[in-house]
């Protein structure tokens, strides 16, 4: 069918013979040419620009983690005196409670000790003693005393 289309297609009054075309302009063809390098250059240097950006950004990115992993090696160092130092706090709390505690046990049986004794000084102590001697002596006491 296809060399039917070719013997057909010369003699079909519809189509139209095909235009001559014409010759390329080779001062116009090197101007475009010019003019799309030059464009290509331009693209090329923002390209470039655009790169060296993103370099920079990349390395301010790599010394902000650099400051990040700094500031959280500190942060994790003060984490850890702060657990110390609570620890410490606690242990030094609970030494407080613990002499607190025993003090308040020695400072009870004390006060069991007073509370058995009739005599609060030594001065007291010394002034029964004289007047028991002089009743002693004078020989009114009762027996029970006595002894």
């Amino acid at each position: 069918s296809n060399t039917q289309m070719a013997k057909s297609a010369p003699t079909d009054p519809n189509i139209a013979p095909p235009k001559p075309v014409a010759a390329p302009n080779e001062n116009e063809y090197n101007e475009k040419i010019m003019k799309i390098n030059k464009d290509i250059e331009a693209a090329e240097k923002r390209l470039e620009e655009i790169n060296a950006g993103l370099q920079q950004i990349k390395d301010a990115r790599a010394l902000q983690d650099s400051d990040v992993k700094t500031l959280k090696n500190e942060l994790s160092t003060i984490r850890g005196s702060v657990s110390r130092l609570t620890k410490e706090r606690d242990d030094l709390g609970d030494e407080l409670k613990k002499a607190s505690d025993d003090l308040k046990s020695q400072e009870s049986i004390a006060d069991r000790l007073r509370n058995g004794v009739p005599f609060r000084s030594e001065t007291d102590l010394d002034e029964e003693l004289k007047r028991l001697s002089a009743a002693l002596e004078a020989g009114t006491l009762d027996l029970r005393t006595e002894k």
